[in-house]
């Protein structure tokens, strides 16, 4: 993930606004519709969101060279990043992987068996981030090696996470 990337040290020249318009216009309209399908704001407005996850994230882990693409768009960087991380969220079908353990959302799972299924269905485990007051999931993250520009080889969290017990998994909006 990016989380925990050198923000300090990522080309910041790339540091777009208005992630919104340009996943629009440069990219295809497949791509805008996937994230407003799959990476909507929870509670922002979808650029806010947009632009905060590729300052933050995709600054430091995407081509930040455009000589590297044999057709340079300004915003091919954010295109790439974004679709994959779509292409990530495919692959690793966390809820796909949960029902397939018998944990439907709506339920009370122990944070254990949410754990036992993501590692039964990738081979490795995630970090499970719940709200401390409710109890509630809000975040599974998984974390990547990524090798060239295109290859994320799934590892190990450096933590698991915030969950204790009994955890509250929402249903989806």
């Amino acid at each position: 993930t990016g989380l925990y990337a050198p923000i300090k040290e990522c080309d910041t020249s790339h540091a777009y606004q208005g992630l919104d318009n340009i996943l629009h216009k440069y990219g295809s309209g497949e791509l805008y519709n996937n994230m407003t399908t799959y990476w909507p704001s929870e509670n922002k407005s979808n650029n806010w969101f947009w632009t905060h996850e590729w300052r933050h994230h995709g600054i430091c882990v995407s081509t930040l060279v455009p000589e590297c693409y044999s057709s340079h768009n300004m915003y091919q960087g954010v295109l790439d990043y974004f679709k994959q991380a779509l292409d990530l969220r495919a692959e690793y079908d966390l809820y796909a992987a949960l029902d397939s353990a018998g944990i439907q959302p709506g339920s009370n799972p122990n944070k254990n068996e949410i754990h036992s299924a993501i590692r039964a269905a990738f081979g490795e485990d995630a970090m499970l981030k719940c709200d401390p007051h409710s109890g509630d999931m809000y975040e599974i993250r998984l974390y990547f090696h990524v090798k060239g520009k295109s290859q994320y080889v799934l590892t190990a969290p450096l933590e698991t996470g915030s969950c204790q017990g009994s955890v509250g998994y929402p249903e989806k909006y």
